[in-house]
């Protein structure tokens, strides 16, 4: 199965778009990239934390009852890490004691993260370097102190960094600065992820106690993902900005495509020798101009040896054809009445009468693609001419019924036997393929400055495929085609052959096709124009323009119409197409 391409067809858009997408994709990476870059930073930052937790207040010899102060400082500590609104705790804190069972565990410890699954843990020996002085032993104060029981930790002085009675003030809570000795303590800091959250986790061990402390790893690539989340709130307007800029920039670059559109529609069919300067356009469009110019110099000799072959052929065929032509009449005149010899040399003469008018034609068709048409302009009535043509049809085929619609007067400037020779070939195209015993009507109106001559006759129909050729020489429609309407139903016309036949006859359609090319041809060296309008089954009509003189502005018009023997010949199709 083929699907429909979905190509744009504005060259603009698609470079708006593209760039549109490239900008996309370009902060797609970008952002990719910057999530990198900041989650690695942000996991330095909290290995380094909790690596200042490790080297601090956990590595030192705390009391069993000051942990859930301890826990309450570090999820305050990482705070600035993870979201505000969060429901998900932020840290883990489980401390060992001397037996290493369990001293302290936060309430957030997963039930299913066990030891085995921790990190090893960074061993501390409190052993004080040997450039260290030795503490000075307790005054003889402190030694009734020393009685104390053991489950205590050590006394507290401010001087000596005892505490008494085992507990630690809470002004001592803040941060303690780790022991110099403690500064390049290197923890094992890993990621752990349990029941569905990473953590962040890592250990000391010490004789006092095994602490084990993490940070919830899912919170901070949240709140990193909520910062990152802010920079795209830019991304919708920065990229109609850059739809809009491309849209631009790609106008002013297609004005280079513009001026070589401007320069070839200057080269018109009657003059190929003009040719594109490179030197007028940009050098990106040099390759197509050497190729258009090589394309009109071969147009342009193609198209003068086509010319010159028509033009010199009609020329050479026009002298040999009228000595024939006096031949035949001087034989046909010595030949005796009634012999098969005289109608022999009948049909000849009636050949080279036709031989004549396709050389004829030939010679005007030349004469138009040259731009030389021979014009005798002269103020014409054509109210005239058509009534002359109406009668002069009306007894050549009487079984057609002739409706002529034609104002009057109806002055133009041209040349009376080139437009006879355009209606002549209108009217006999009407009759040659119109409905045995239809109608051929004529009706004129006039749209501004121009004369509308609308033609039409009962037809059959012209199917589309044949339309867009009426005017090609040498083209002829065949008599019996098919209407397209009719196709599409799968019947056939009944061909005028058949027709003709169930009469007694056989109908034979002159002509070699030049009729209406070269009364388009003849219409345009008017100033006017021949144009199809439309060719349905039932009816076939043909639009003749020709500029009307200022003069016949303000004239009354009066018709002449002959009224038809049967109006329904004409059915839905009496009144006068326009367009």
């Amino acid at each position: 199965m083929k699907f429909p391409s979905l190509r744009l067809r504005s060259f603009r858009l698609r470079v708006a778009l593209q760039a549109a997408l490239l900008t996309l994709l370009s902060l797609a990476i970008f952002t990719a990239m910057t999530w990198h870059i900041l989650l690695q930073q942000r996991l330095q930052q909290i290995d380094g934390a909790l690596s200042a937790e490790f080297a601090g207040e956990l590595s030192r010899r705390l009391p069993r009852q000051v942990w859930p102060t301890i826990y309450q400082q570090m999820d305050g500590a990482f705070s600035g890490y993870t979201p505000a609104n969060t429901d998900q705790q932020r840290v883990l804190l489980l401390a060992l004691d001397q037996k290493r069972e369990v001293a302290f565990r936060s309430a957030t410890w997963p039930e299913h993260l066990q030891l085995e699954q921790l990190p090893p843990a960074a061993i501390i020996h409190v052993r004080q370097p040997s450039s260290r002085p030795a503490i000075p032993p307790p005054p003889p104060a402190a030694a009734a102190e020393q009685s104390l029981p053991t489950d205590r930790p050590p006394p507290y002085d401010e001087e000596r960094n005892f505490v008494p009675h085992g507990q630690m003030p809470q002004q001592q809570l803040d941060r303690i600065p780790a022991p110099p000795f403690y500064k390049d303590l290197k923890v094992d800091i890993r990621t752990v992820e349990v029941d569905g959250v990473r953590w962040r986790i890592g250990g000391i061990e010490h004789p006092a106690w095994k602490v084990y402390a993490g940070v919830n790893l899912d919170l901070v690539r949240e709140q990193l993902l909520i910062s990152l989340s802010q920079l795209w709130v830019v991304v919708p307007p920065a990229l109609l900005l850059m739809l809009l800029g491309a849209w631009v920039v790609s106008g002013r670059a297609l004005r280079s495509v513009s001026h070589l559109s401007d320069n070839i529609a200057t080269i018109d069919v009657a003059d190929l020798t003009h040719r594109l300067s490179a030197a007028d356009n940009d050098r990106e469009f040099e390759a197509i101009v050497a190729v258009f110019n090589a394309l009109l110099e071969r147009l342009e000799r193609s198209f003068h040896q086509a010319k010159r072959f028509s033009g010199d052929a009609a020329h050479e065929l026009k002298t040999p054809m009228m000595i024939l032509h006096a031949g035949l009449e001087q034989a046909l005149q010595q030949a005796p009445d009634g012999s098969p010899l005289q109608s022999t040399l009948s049909k000849l003469l009636e050949e080279t009468h036709r031989l004549h008018a396709i050389i004829g034609k030939l010679l005007l068709l030349a004469q138009a693609d040259a731009g030389r048409l021979p014009l005798q302009r002269t103020p014409i009535d054509l109210y005239t001419m058509l009534e002359e043509l109406e009668e002069d049809y009306s007894m050549a085929a009487p079984e057609r019924e002739f409706d002529w619609q034609v104002p009057r007067p109806l002055v133009i400037s041209g040349d009376p036997d080139l437009l006879r020779q355009v209606f002549h070939n209108l009217i006999s195209n009407a009759i040659k393929y119109g409905k045995p015993e239809g109608w051929v009507r004529l009706v004129v109106h006039r749209q501004g400055d121009v004369w509308c001559l609308d033609l039409a006759n009962a037809s059959v129909g012209i199917a589309i495929e044949y339309r867009d050729h009426l005017f090609d020489r040498f083209y002829r429609i065949p008599p019996g085609v098919l209407t397209s309407e009719r196709r599409q139903r799968g019947t056939p016309d009944m061909p005028h052959a058949q027709q003709i036949a169930r009469q007694g006859g056989e109908r034979r359609v002159d002509g070699l096709g030049l009729g209406l090319g070269l009364a388009r041809e003849i219409a345009r060296a008017h100033g006017g124009d021949l144009v199809l309008l439309h060719a349905e089954p039932g009816e076939a009509c043909f639009r003749l323009t020709l500029p009307a003189l200022p003069a016949t502005e303000g004239t009354p018009n009066r018709q002449k119409t002959v009224p038809f023997h049967d109006k329904t010949v004409i059915g839905p199709h009496a009144e006068t197409h326009l367009v």
